[in-house]
């Protein structure tokens, strides 16, 4: 198996948030300069929400872009030629690893800085190439494993030492459970999709439950904190519970012109399922600078003071208020429990504009900009 990259084109690139329960994807800003994104390249850094993924800009050169994903803005684009794929951030180390081949075709598993884009070779692999969706990482071990012809090769990424073992068939969108220790991974056979759960140390797999047809390998995001696979195709988008193996879907995209999502990554520190796309910079009308106004909540008055509320729609169990700075840096959290409305006392801001996210019930209702007098 030889390694290839997918290239999709689009009229704007753009980084958005997708909400799994009703299908909603709002733009939060465009990518200036990027003309090109390399499919199935991207990956999620949870401890500072940045959204990280190979792509082409408007002179046709190769970049390692980093985004914040809550502002939108590019916090680095270094340039990047290497024949790369797989990206895995890991979170308990920050530290991002790719793999990559030269031209005789071998392949290497490296170590990339962010901000410069240069490589630290690991080790090389007796395989010679994979594909797309065939790796995962398992942070509590720091192993990097790959699955390829008839075997999983685990990688410690701070030894560089390989373990092999048995893969009894082919696995297509490994995802690793961090939370649980679990891999997980669909299978084909015939018409028939599977998600099943692997134990890569003697091969074995049981399945949880069938899916259905027509997924997108390229549109996948695995979340950790419901540990629930979220997948779309060309109308719907798909959410599995590794658990429960319920499957729930809706129709997607719901508010955007384009229908298409190049890459989706979900952030298991804060809730939100992002995506990078292209398409018009509108949604519904709604120009990408006012992605942040939800009708979920209300937050008045704003500028804020002493006395502003955040009201909502309906009483929650469990309410979670996260405060960043326009740079996206998280400053403060506050939670608060049965209520239909939360206070911002004492939050201690200096003048200037923040966004506050708000998660109700394990559930994303959106971030509103404000401002501090």
């Amino acid at each position: 198996m030889t390694l290839q990259l997918y290239i999709v084109k689009g009229q704007s690139e753009f980084i958005g948030i997708i909400n799994p329960n009703t299908g909603t994807d709002n733009i939060i800003d465009s990518i200036p300069g990027d003309e090109l994104i390399y499919c199935g390249v991207s990956t999620f850094d949870n401890n500072n929400h940045r959204f990280i993924f190979y792509g082409i800009d408007r002179s046709g050169n190769n970049r390692l872009y980093c985004i914040n994903a809550i502002t939108g803005a590019i916090l680095s684009q270094a340039s990047f030629t290497l024949n790369a794929g797989e990206f895995h951030y890991d979170n308990a180390s920050n530290t991002l690893y790719t793999l990559y081949s030269d031209t005789g075709n071998i392949l290497t598993l490296a170590s990339i800085d962010i901000n410069t884009a240069a490589t630290t070779t690991i080790t090389t692999l007796p395989v010679s190439g994979y594909g797309g969706g065939t790796t995962f990482f398992e942070e509590a071990d720091h192993a990097y494993v790959i699955q390829n012809s008839g075997s999983f090769y685990s990688v410690n990424v701070n030894t560089g030492i390989i373990t092999t073992t048995p893969a009894p068939t082919a696995f297509n969108e490994l995802q690793f459970d961090n939370t649980t220790g679990i891999p997980y991974g669909f299978v084909m056979d015939g018409p028939s999709m599977y998600l099943v759960k692997i134990n890569i140390s003697n091969g074995t797999f049981v399945t949880i439950d069938t899916l259905p047809s027509g997924y997108n390998s390229i549109e996948f995001a695995f979340d950790e904190i419901s540990h629930t696979y979220i997948y779309g195709n060309s109308n719907n988008l798909y959410s599995i519970n590794c658990n429960t193996g319920i499957v729930s879907s809706t129709v997607f995209p719901v508010g955007i012109n384009t229908m298409i999502n190049f890459e989706m990554q979900y952030d298991n520190s804060s809730g939100i399922l992002y995506s990078i796309q292209w398409g018009a910079l509108k949604t519904d009308g709604l120009e990408s600078k006012d992605a942040f106004d939800n009708i979920d909540f209300d937050i008045f008055p704003n500028p804020v003071s002493d006395h502003s509320l955040i009201n909502f729609k309906k009483s929650y169990k469990d309410i979670t208020i996260s405060v960043y700075n326009s740079f996206g840096q998280f400053l403060v959290k506050k939670s608060i429990s049965n209520s239909r409305y939360v206070e911002l006392r004492n939050l201690t801001l200096s003048s200037g504009i923040y966004l506050l996210s708000v998660t109700c019930d394990n559930v994303y209702l959106g971030t509103k900009k404000v401002i501090v007098e």
